[in-house]
């Protein structure tokens, strides 16, 4: 009977040890498919990120020099409807290149100047900014903003990005339509 009990008791600690050990062994496995399955993602991203400023900083130098043409061609000849509608052209690529360099300076920072603030009171005066724009181009704005959310990040990185959406809501929505912001 005793002996029954000793190898009932080794056999319990042995599935025990048993258990552990494939428990382990399992979780190093997964985590090995984790990282296996992730890493072409974060590659991919990677690669993205790098595209997007790399992109960007190429084509401000191309604009540049657009620009710098119109203006010598605007002292040459004098005002001219082509040459406003170039420098017109060049300002919105050159703010696009803008935003893209600053998603992208976003994504690449490692470090970052977070401050606690009231989101709820950034997004009313970002909208209050672009009031004007909206009534010109008879848009209904719809706003539910509720008050006192508070966020943790970096104050001037999302007032811009804020802009951005509403700067892009405003573009691409149609005369008489509408903008909800929530």
């Amino acid at each position: 009977n005793e002996d029954a009990i000793k190898r009932l008791k080794t056999t319990v600690i042995s599935a025990i040890i048993i258990g552990f050990v494939g428990i382990i062994i399992i979780s190093l496995i997964a985590k090995k498919i984790a990282e296996t399955i992730v890493k072409p993602v974060e590659e991919t991203f990677e690669k993205q990120k790098r595209f997007i400023s790399d992109a960007s900083h190429e084509l401000k130098t191309p604009l540049a020099v657009i620009e710098a043409n119109a203006d010598v061609l605007q002292d040459k000849i004098g005002e001219n409807k082509w040459i406003t509608y170039i420098r017109k052209e060049v300002q919105s690529m050159n703010k696009l290149v803008n935003d893209l360099l600053v998603l992208a300076r976003m994504e690449n920072t490692n470090t970052s100047n977070n401050q606690k603030y009231d989101l709820s009171k950034e997004v009313k005066m970002s909208v209050s900014v672009f009031e004007s724009m909206i009534y010109e181009k008879k848009i209904k704005l719809e706003t539910n903003i509720n008050d006192g959310i508070e966020l943790n990040g970096e104050r001037e990185d999302i007032k811009h990005i804020i802009s951005i959406l509403l700067d892009n809501a405003i573009k691409h929505t149609e005369i008489n339509g509408e903008i909800i912001v929530s």
